[in-house]
């Protein structure tokens, strides 16, 4: 997505191939979703393209 929509290109345009690396490597170790007060799901990029993802679900996702 970094690639499609032009912030890849942008980074390493202003700054540099490792800084671009940096931002990379912190969007991977982002939460997916969070819970405020067990009440509202936040989430970046949308919802799942599945229908019945329940919070359990996301909690089981092994990012690591």
């Amino acid at each position: 997505m970094n690639k499609m929509y032009g912030f890849e290109g942008e980074v390493i345009k202003k700054y540099s191939v490792p800084f671009y690396n940096f931002f990379s490597d912190l969007f991977q170790k982002l939460p997916i979703s969070f819970l405020i007060n067990e009440k509202v799901l936040v989430m970046h990029g949308g919802l799942f393209s599945k229908d019945g993802v329940r919070i359990d679900d996301i909690r089981k996702i092994n990012r690591f």
